[in-house]
């Protein structure tokens, strides 16, 4: 597992964010965890659907590191 600390997480995120999705990066916590993607969803039923199905992780760390294929 990743010993990258949450800031250095963050950072990775947003750098790859501005290669891949012209910087957006979207962070979302719900009751039982996080979830993250690169770009902004559009909130549409559709859209919400996907969101649903999206991996849940318990802490933001764990989530980023999912992102940057750590984990």
């Amino acid at each position: 597992m990743s010993d990258k600390s949450l800031e250095q997480l963050v950072m990775l995120a947003e750098i790859t964010a501005k290669e891949v999705s012209d910087g957006q990066l979207t962070l979302m916590r719900f009751e039982n965890g996080w979830k993250v993607m690169f770009g902004i969803p559009i909130l549409n039923p559709e859209e919400s659907e996907k969101i649903l199905h999206y991996k849940e992780f318990t802490t933001l760390k764990d989530a980023l590191r999912h992102l940057a294929g750590e984990a």
